[in-house]
């Protein structure tokens, strides 16, 4: 119609699984003191606790099994433990917390009480695409897509495309990626 082509799709019907809504976890601020503010990862460690990435306020926050705040770490910044954006959060194979923080290309693995262990770049300063590590493997490479990458046709048709690429830590060169 009018040079522009209509595609209708026939209904699906499957069954839907059913949810429900269960609290696992609550916080009262003036108990805790706790605003959760763009929580972009959360993860149950060994003990039971969670712990969320709360990106808003760049910190890392450990809820006990009850849900209480038991401690928190990390800050708005550049250093070492500091981060100025989060986009995931893991627990690796030694229990250490492993961050990534895509306005700093770089992640960062921290003890359960929040010492830095150590801090990997993994794009260089002027990539043209964001990095989003997905996990780590047994043999420490890292697992990762990249994100936002479009291409765009004449026809003026656009598709996101996922690379998933392989980072070996031992492989990159401490004064900028390879």
């Amino acid at each position: 119609v009018d040079g522009v082509l209509h595609v209708r799709l026939p209904a699906v019907e499957f069954d839907a699984p059913e949810w429900r809504l269960r609290e696992v976890y609550a916080t009262s601020e003036g108990e805790s003191r706790l605003e959760l503010f763009r929580v972009t990862g959360a993860r149950f460690v060994d003990d039971g606790a969670l712990v969320l990435a709360n990106s808003g306020t760049s910190e890392l926050v450990y809820l006990d099994r009850a849900g209480r705040l038991e401690r928190r770490f990390g800050r708005a910044g550049s250093g070492p433990g500091e981060f100025r954006g989060m986009s995931t959060l893991d627990v690796d194979r030694s229990g250490n917390l492993t961050v990534y923080d895509p306005r700093e290309l770089r992640l960062t693995r921290l003890t359960p009480a929040g010492d830095v262990v150590e801090t990997i770049r993994l794009s260089s300063e002027d990539a043209v695409v964001d990095l989003l590590p997905l996990s780590e493997l047994v043999d420490g490479r890292i697992l990762a897509v990249f994100g936002a990458v479009r291409s765009f046709r004449l026809s003026g048709e656009s598709r996101d495309t996922v690379p998933l690429v392989l980072i070996d830590p031992a492989l990159i060169d401490p004064a900028g990626a390879r």
